[in-house]
């Protein structure tokens, strides 16, 4: 595995471990050597890479801005490309949280198993560019991209979704 693919998989690694659990993993991988979890310095501002500073910065106020974020609920959901593709859905009674890691390093195009796609949006994270992508359920992800999409509040229909199963 090349130097920089292994960088891109632990950064998304991380970040799908931030959304998870409440403990987030360092960088071990610029130092060049060691496990993945061996104790290594981490560096927060790189240069020529993706601003890791910014980036956990955003994502912890994420967790604590959004209750979802935090409780033990994670549906896992089907996209079109499981093998590179990981999509699950974080939620609440008030918000819903979609998130996308694309794997792979190639490119991906296919569609997210959402019942109801209506009223998501892209999270802004500082530091990231997000591919341009269309509205959901389709998807476009740069290699080892991912994305953090919020349904509003005010979009969220709890007693029709339980009457109909939706997610």
């Amino acid at each position: 595995m090349k130097f920089q693919s292994l960088r891109n998989i632990s950064v998304v690694f991380a970040a799908a471990l931030v959304l998870l659990s409440p403990r987030v993993w360092a960088d071990a991988d610029v130092s060049g050597g060691g496990a993945l979890f061996e104790k290594m310095p981490i560096y927060w501002s790189p240069k020529a890479r993706t601003p890791l500073r910014e980036v956990y910065h955003d994502l912890i106020l994420l967790r604590k801005q959004y209750a979802a974020l935090i409780n033990s609920r994670v549906d896992w959901l089907h996209n079109s490309d499981e093998a590179r593709l990981l999509t699950f859905l974080r939620a609440d009674d008030k918000d819903k949280l979609l998130i996308v890691i694309n794997f792979s390093n190639n490119p991906f195009n296919g569609m997210v198993d959402l019942k109801s796609a209506d009223g998501f949006k892209p999270v802004e994270i500082a530091g990231l560019q997000s591919s341009d992508s269309g509205p959901l359920p389709k998807l476009h992800l740069n290699g080892f991209e991912w994305r953090i999409y919020h349904r509003s509040p005010m979009l969220i229909h709890p007693v029709a979704d339980l009457a109909t199963g939706k997610d």
